[in-house]
């Protein structure tokens, strides 16, 4: 999350979400630790805590892979991975292209913004933020179909996706995720339908 240009409210609305996402239900429906065992925010930074329990692996041995198509943001997520000591295995791909392994959680912010209404968003979003990185197709889901096709063969089983949708697509994306044990839909600060955490 970049501290500049999100509102404190919404991080800790998406910290939470990840901490929960960390979890799993088991067959009494009990929540049971996947990866995290507690989370801590910091207001004055404002950076997270996450406090992983004792034996979690990944699938390469790193404690994080981070994933982009672009290399401008992975040059820049790499420096601040310097900045603040922290050990992340980078990977240029689109989607899953050069993704190997399986992960127990998958958290991913695709491009969700209809084609024709990239040019009604409000200028900071428009002027500053690069095209491939809002436009979702037509109707805005066509990052949201290639996820679907693929997920099952990189998230572990008892594993979750946790997605940022637009404030109209829950519906339409939960439908193209079939193949699920179950999903929950969260909203926003302003009440709309926002995130989705998908587990399988």
């Amino acid at each position: 999350l970049d501290p500049i240009t999100c509102p404190d409210g919404i991080q800790q609305v998406v910290g939470s979400l990840l901490y929960e996402g960390l979890f799993r239900l088991d067959r009494q429906m009990e929540p049971q630790p996947c990866l995290c065992a507690s989370y801590a925010y910091d207001a004055a930074s404002p950076t997270y805590t996450f406090t992983l329990r004792a034996g979690v692996t990944f699938s390469d041995g790193t404690p994080l892979t981070a994933a982009d198509v672009s290399d401008a943001a992975l040059m820049l997520a790499k420096e601040n991975a310097n900045l603040n000591s922290a050990v992340v295995h980078f990977v240029q791909t689109d989607l899953f292209e050069n993704i190997r392994g399986r992960f127990n959680v998958i958290v991913c912010n695709p491009p969700y913004i209809r084609s024709e209404e990239i040019l009604k968003l409000d200028r900071e979003v428009k002027d500053f933020e690069p095209r491939i990185a809002l436009d979702g197709g037509e109707d805005g889901l066509d990052f949201y179909r290639r996820l679907a096709r693929d997920v099952n063969r990189y998230v572990a089983r008892g594993g979750m996706l946790i997605l940022e949708v637009g404030e109209d697509q829950a519906a339409d994306v939960l439908r193209l995720f079939e193949k699920r044990d179950y999903a929950i839909v969260i909203k926003d600060l302003e009440g709309k339908d926002r995130f989705l955490k998908i587990a399988f």
